[in-house]
């Protein structure tokens, strides 16, 4: 992603400056970029893009399933393409997607739906197309010729529809009001014939080592902090302590262990947030509304404890930054 930004002209430095994340990350193999700055960094290269969508469709077609190491492996190893979705939805978090995947079967369908809704709106088309298009890489390099029989997307019809067509092998029904791929229910029994039970057997062995340090790694602040993101800021603090299964004493006890607090971890949320509606042209008022505070002179106070300048300083120095750059 940080490449084709680069091919586009897109100051790919900043970007990473903007999301906190060191260049040399993108190159160790045992370097961790979390959820947060992955979308900080897709909102400010957006800011150069004109059409997230399709800039996103073509980022997930470039993806190749060696690109997902031992996730990949443990895919294309399975016996079937049943047990190769089902190992695909247990380890989804040790890939690049910000859906959320579910699959189901109905009568002789199978269904597979992307779910969008906790992925911040000025990222989400990106994000979709991308993480769709990505999917479907996977797909037919795992499971060709499986066929999507009706693709519904919820994304905008574009003028050119040409792109989608040539990923996905059919003409999506854009505007829904989800995102959902329909197959032949009958492909789950397909075998694949880079079936491995001894390499499949090891690779989900690697996967839960692998997801077990990636959890152990993630503070409680952060998961608390992905809880909040995607405009869930009101959300209480009993509802994140149960959605962690934490009770609230001992999430707060946590926080407190890390030096945080809920209210600091929702306040910096909202912030972040803020920043990039700032950044993107939002009157002080607009912003106020989006983030959840209850008028105007909340939010600056707020704005100034966390940034040390008023909305409007902080967005005329980040215009500057942006004509300097």
């Amino acid at each position: 992603m940080h490449r084709l930004a680069v091919r586009r002209g897109i100051d790919g430095a900043r970007c990473l400056d903007v999301a906190g994340i060191d260049a040399a990350t993108l190159v160790d193999p045992n370097g961790l970029i979390t959820m947060r700055q992955e979308l900080a960094f897709i909102a400010e290269m957006l800011q150069a893009v004109d059409a997230p969508a399709e800039f996103g469709l073509e980022v997930g077609s470039r993806y190749r399933l060696t690109i997902y190491g031992v996730w990949g492996l443990a895919i294309i190893s399975s016996a079937t393409v049943r047990e190769s979705i089902n190992v695909a939805n247990q380890f989804i978090d040790l890939t690049y997607a910000c859906t959320r995947v579910q699959h189901r079967v109905g009568g002789s369908k199978l269904f597979i739906e992307y779910g969008d809704f906790d992925v911040p709106e000025n990222v989400r088309q990106f994000v979709l197309a991308r993480d769709i298009a990505g999917a479907h890489v996977i797909w037919a390099e795992s499971f060709d010729p499986v066929q999507i029989d009706r693709c519904e997307l919820r994304l905008p019809r574009p003028a050119d529809t040409a792109p989608y067509e040539r990923i996905f092998g059919v003409l999506p029904e854009f505007d829904s009001s989800y995102t959902r791929f329909t197959f032949d229910g009958r492909c789950l029994d397909i075998r694949l014939p880079s079936a491995s039970p001894l390499t499949a057997e090891q690779s989900l062995m690697k996967c839960l080592d692998t997801q077990m340090r990636l959890r152990a790694r993630r503070t409680v602040a952060g998961r608390v902090r992905e809880e909040l993101q995607g405009n869930h800021y009101n959300q209480s603090q009993e509802r994140v302590a149960a959605a962690l299964n934490l009770s609230v004493r001992t999430l707060r006890r946590q926080l407190a262990d890390e030096g945080t607090s809920f209210r600091l971890v929702g306040e910096e949320v909202r912030m972040r947030q803020a920043e990039q509606y700032l950044a993107a042209g939002l009157s002080v008022q607009q912003v106020s509304n989006r983030v959840g505070y209850g008028d105007p002179s909340s939010f600056i106070r707020a704005f100034i404890r966390r940034n040390g300048d008023s909305p409007r300083r902080w967005t005329r120095s980040h215009e500057d930054r942006h004509v300097d750059a």
